[in-house]
């Protein structure tokens, strides 16, 4: 019987999240392809067959997560007509987000580690990376725009207060990783979205 692009897809999205929990659990240089073969229920070869390599999954599987995070994150503040509002929705999703994907920074970590080694790839994560945050940036510099034009905000760089949100949300990730308790980025959360607003309220 023939495999039907569905089935294709299904391997395909089968591989991946198996993938992701092996990589998530043994770091990519401990993990093995047989398996990821294993825990998604086909064959060796079949990995093979769609993703070329490890190094290949790997990179797959990190643009498969950003592109699940970018879609869920921008859907936060798309439904929202006040600019206040919708950036402080965009900003607790963002946090929200953190808190699910604080295991895979980790992975994020020697993503960064095997980008430099080779150039290739580090063009690769680089692209990856901006795939993430480029459409999150414009989503908030287009919100601070608004918020001006309304009288909300005060004349403030839009694309500034883009790099700072991220900045903020970057720094808590990684302190979640060494030194803050995971259970504490809620309360961490609301104390910078009120800097941030204090921030766009204030004359600069």
């Amino acid at each position: 019987m023939a495999i039907t692009r569905a089935t294709k897809t299904e391997r395909r999205e089968a591989i991946l999240e198996a993938a992701g929990a092996v990589f998530a659990r043994d770091g990519y240089e401990r993990s093995r392809v047989d398996e990821i073969a294993r825990r998604a229920r086909v064959g060796k070869g079949t990995i093979y067959e769609h993703f070329g390599s490890k190094e290949n999954l790997f990179c797959s599987y990190l643009s498969h997560i950003v592109q699940q995070n970018t879609n869920t994150l921008t859907e936060h503040a798309r439904h929202e007509d006040d600019p206040r509002k919708a950036l402080g929705d965009l900003f607790r999703g963002l946090i929200t987000s953190l808190e699910a994907m604080i295991p895979l920074i980790g992975l994020y970590i020697e993503a960064w580690n095997l980008a430099s080694k080779r150039k290739e790839l580090r063009e690769y994560v680089i692209a990856t990376f901006r795939d993430l945050y480029t459409p999150f940036a414009d989503q908030v510099a287009e919100l601070v725009r608004e918020g001006r034009r309304r009288g909300q905000f005060a004349g403030h760089r839009p694309s500034d207060v883009a790099s700072m949100m991220l900045a903020i949300v970057d720094g808590l990730a990684y302190q979640a990783l060494f030194i803050l308790d995971p259970k504490d980025l809620p309360r961490m959360a609301r104390r910078a979205e009120r800097f941030i607003f204090q921030g766009l309220e204030a004359r600069p």
